[in-house]
């Protein structure tokens, strides 16, 4: 069964609560980013919109794909040397009216939504630990494991 929101919420939690130092500082969740607000039917309520800024914009860190039924369609990461917003940037683009185009169209279900998960600055590496658990707990669409 495809992950949902509340699943990746809780796995990051699990992580946090398992795997992390608890002097820490701590991850930035959300908000749920719509890359369509102009479509009908999605089913989450998203506190940003295209073309607003991301979240954590400038962070290294976690980015997760839903489709309109709120399901996870695929989980990701920046690199170190980069940040969410660019990997975020490397699947968008504008299309007509200054909406939104995917520039990959080979999703097993399209993408409606995007949840970013910040890391902090100080431990931008645990983006790759993070993903890695992500993947590994949580199904989705379009992430192959151990590819």
């Amino acid at each position: 069964m495809i992950g949902t929101l509340k699943d990746l919420e809780d796995k990051v939690a699990e992580y946090c609560a398992n795997y992390r130092h608890p002097d820490l500082e701590g991850f930035t969740l959300g908000p749920l980013y719509d890359l369509f607000p102009d479509q009908a039917g999605g089913a989450l309520n998203a506190g940003r919109k295209w073309n607003e800024t991301w979240p954590s914009n400038g962070r290294a860190g976690v980015y997760a794909f839903l489709d309109a039924a709120g399901a996870l369609v695929y989980i990701g990461k920046s690199s170190m040397k980069s940040s969410v917003s660019a990997r975020l940037n490397a699947y968008t683009s504008y299309g007509p009216q200054k909406s939104c185009k995917l520039k990959h169209d080979g999703w097993t279900v399209q993408p409606r939504y995007v949840f970013i998960i910040g890391v902090p600055r100080t431990t931008s590496f645990e983006a790759a630990a993070l993903e890695e658990f992500l993947i590994r707990e949580i199904p989705t669409s379009d992430n192959v494991n151990g590819v």
